[in-house]
């Protein structure tokens, strides 16, 4: 059985790139990764497209 997708991450794909850094790029919760970030994000976007 597939591993569950991240909640964290199928949030963060529903905000702008912007919104997103200010939201998640933070040192705080340190998530933001640059490259695997937007391709996660265009993952959890065009989800139903790819599967």
């Amino acid at each position: 059985m597939p591993a569950r997708g991240s909640e964290k991450c199928r949030q963060c794909s529903k905000l702008s790139v912007e919104q997103a850094l200010q939201k998640y790029g933070s040192q705080e919760t340190d998530c933001w990764e640059g490259e695997p970030c937007h391709k996660r994000r265009t993952y959890y976007r065009n989800r139903d497209r790819y599967n």
